[in-house]
């Protein structure tokens, strides 16, 4: 039994072996050749020892080892810790393939897990190759440069990580959370390449530029990378010259099955370290073909493709600044192009947004700020064509925002709202091509600086016409007809398909009426059933301020009315100015009119004249009497007020089509009165100059009387 014990411990050690000892295999000679102490001895050895071990590179001085065939590869966890850069940012040691672009410089087999800090690898096709299901962390390390710091990439991929395969998920982790994590990557045509890997973080890398940042590193695509989740965060990117549209870019974002939006977050896209200097190259910025949400990067110096070029449905754009510097404060010297292109595929994109800081800052752009192809995009609280101050003019070289590639393409369904625009000169504010281009709502936008500030068919002001009936971009909506403003108010008709829901705005605008410079005021109404209706919406502004007004149906909405100078709320002289012919088409306010000589009926109200441009007609009206009374007109009573007693233009009257010859009607409202005295009242009124056709009707309300009216309308 005394003997029973050992055996009972021997059986019990062949069952279960000891656990795997982790060791540290220390490199201090930089041959490539197997000995002791170099680093593919020290490889081999790791490989051979079960346990996660540590690799230190302890060389002294500036080495190299000159790798004339590809590195063992890392078969069991390992880390390996190098010198690091030397005192003036240039790194320590490299591992340079001799044969450029023959073979890889290191390599980690499926499945298997490395951390690596303080290396160069320079020249080999991929210089660090991740196999699938492996996981890679790479922090302080420099890829693709040589000991003098100058950019020496040779090969095809500076990283490169393959796809994750069923059970086997590879993940990549470049860079950390601290700037000095962070690695400096230049790939001879792609610096990262991730496509379809399972988790990718990259942090505080310089990708595509030189060890100071100050210069771009060329290449096709700094970053190529699709992943299930992904972080792109505190990166400056840059250097892509493959040419323009989607094949070349700083970042090239691809989808992946069953992925999460990749987060792009505070990138320095196209822009030196100085924060200033563009590095301009022919690429695009950021070219997104899978989902993505990209906030608070800085985007500038492409001069062949895009800022953000967008390819895919629901991509999200906030706190972005493009085609400027990272202060926001001047332009991006190079950049030549759109500053954000969404491109067919990319239906509901979302740029900008509600919260304060969800707008982005879009200026300075060579072309469109941001140019739509798509379909159901929003585009709002953006600050457009001005710098980060909000007032310094920044625009791009044509329109600040355009719907609609060309003339052959559509861009339905997309709402512009609440965007500061500053405009160039030569340029609409926002305009819309392509003639099946429909439903796009443009509300809320203050524009300024602008050569027109909406522009339907990028053909210059498009005039209403009768009934609304024309087709284009918007359906070439009918803009509204001022016919009056006020300090207090502005009173407005509406001609377009009938029993249509309209969304007016008025704006303050310039002399030219081009601009919207503030929003007064916002109502909805619905057309009669000729498609008409009567608008009246508050103004509060000082006198002498021009106001327009824009009208939005589910066509889309229209360019801006003619302005129409606020005057004081009531006439200061007894006559109203002469009377001004406008021909009969002409898309402009009604002129006032002089007040005829009259006899004022007993209950105080006095119809001067009547006149109209072809379009509508407005009355001259004044009150003496002591109560208001109303006139109906287009459904809505519009009030006149007591000793009313200085006439001047009010109440438009709309008709399908007004001629000269025609007869059209208003209805006044009156006090109490008897039948008898409103006769002698119509009868005095019958014998002024204009001797109008009166039709009295017996129609009564409680305490009131009506009379129904109908002038031949005079020029």
């Amino acid at each position: 039994m005394r003997r029973s014990l050992p055996v009972v411990l021997v059986a019990a050690a062949l069952l279960c072996p000891a656990a795997a000892h982790a060791s540290t295999y220390t490199v201090s000679v930089s041959t490539d050749a197997n000995l002791t102490g170099s680093l593919r001895n020290a490889i081999g050895l790791a490989n051979a020892n079960p346990g996660p071990d540590t690799i230190d590179i302890a060389i002294g001085g500036a080495q190299t080892i000159a790798l004339g065939s590809q590195l063992p590869t890392i078969t069991s966890p390992l880390t390996i810790e190098g010198p690091g850069p030397g005192p003036d940012g240039a790194p320590l040691l490299l591992l340079s393939c001799t044969t450029a672009n023959a073979y890889d410089g290191l390599e980690i087999a499926s499945d298997v897990s490395a951390t690596i800090t303080g290396l160069s690898v320079a020249r080999c096709a991929s210089d660090i190759a991740v196999r699938a299901g492996a996981s890679l962390t790479l922090t302080s390390s420099y890829v693709g440069f040589g000991l003098d710091g100058a950019a020496s990439p040779g090969g095809t991929n500076g990283v490169y990580a393959a796809s994750s395969t069923s059970g086997h998920p590879t993940s990549l982790t470049l860079g950390g959370p601290d700037a000095a994590d962070g690695n400096v990557i230049a790939g001879g045509t792609t610096g990262v390449n991730a496509q379809g890997v399972d988790s990718a973080i990259l942090r505080n890398n310089r990708i595509g530029t030189t060890i100071d940042g100050a210069q771009a590193v060329t290449h096709a695509v700094g970053v190529l990378l699709s992943a299930r989740t992904a972080t792109i965060a505190d990166n400056q990117i840059a250097g892509a010259s493959g040419g323009p549209g989607a094949t070349s870019a700083d970042l090239k974002l691809l989808a992946v099955a069953g992925a999460q939006p990749a987060q792009v977050l505070r990138n320095r896209f196209g822009i030196a370290s100085d924060d200033a200097t563009a590095l301009s190259h022919a690429g695009s910025n950021v070219a997104v073909a899978g989902a993505a949400v990209l906030r608070d990067n800085v985007v500038a110096g492409s001069i062949g493709g895009s800022g953000v070029s967008l390819y895919v449905p629901d991509v999200v754009l906030t706190g972005n600044r493009i085609c400027t510097n990272t202060a926001g404060t001047a332009p991006s010297t190079a950049h030549s192009t759109f500053g954000i292109y969404v491109d067919t595929g990319a239906s509901g994109a979302t740029i900008g947004g509600d919260a304060a800081d969800a707008g982005n800052l879009v200026a300075g752009c060579g072309g469109v700020g941001i140019l739509v192809a798509s379909t159901g995009a929003t585009i709002r609280g953006n600050l457009i064509g001005a710098a980060i101050d909000g007032t310094t003019p920044l625009p791009s070289g044509a329109a600040a925002v355009g719907l609609g590639a060309s003339a052959a393409s559509a861009s339905s369904g997309n709402t512009v709202a609440a965007n500061r625009i500053v405009g160039v000169a030569t340029a609409p504010g926002i305009q819309i091509v392509g003639a099946g281009s429909a439903g796009n709502a443009l509300l809320s936008n203050l524009i300024s600086g602008a050569k027109v500030g909406i522009d339907l068919a990028g053909d210059g002001p498009t005039p209403n016409d009768d009934g609304d009936v024309d087709a284009g971009p918007n359906g070439l909506q009918n803009a509204p007809v001022l016919s009056n403003a006020t300090t207090a108010s502005a009173t407005s008709t509406i001609d377009t398909t009938p029993k249509t829901e309209v969304r007016v705005q008025a704006f303050s605008s310039n002399a030219a009426g081009t601009a919207a410079l503030s929003l007064l005021a916002d109502t909805t109404v619905t057309t009669d059933d000729t498609g008409h209706a009567l608008v009246a919406l508050p103004t509060n502004v000082p006198v002498g301020t021009p106001v327009i007004e824009t009208a939005t149906t589910t066509d889309g909405t229209s360019e801006f009315s003619a302005p129409f100078v606020a005057a004081a709320t009531q006439s200061t002289g007894g006559t109203l100015l002469p009377v001004v012919s406008v021909p009969k088409q002409a898309n402009v306010g009604l002129q006032p009119v002089v007040a005829a000589p009259v006899k004022v009926p007993p209950f105080g109200l006095s119809v001067s004249k009547v006149v109209s441009d072809g379009r509508r007609m407005a009355l001259g009206v004044k009150n003496t009497g002591k109560t208001t009374v109303k006139v109906l007109v287009g459904g809505t009573d519009q009030p006149k007020s007591a000793r009313s007693t200085k006439p001047g233009i009010a109440l438009p009257i709309v008709t399908h089509t007004i001629k000269p010859g025609k007869t059209v009607s208003f209805t006044i409202t009156i006090p109490s009165a008897s039948r008898s005295t409103i006769r002698a009242a119509l009868k005095r009124h019958r014998s002024t100059t204009y001797r109008p056709t009166i039709i009295v009707r017996n129609a009564t309300t409680t305490g009131q009387r009506a009379y129904e009216q109908s002038l031949k309308i005079r020029r």
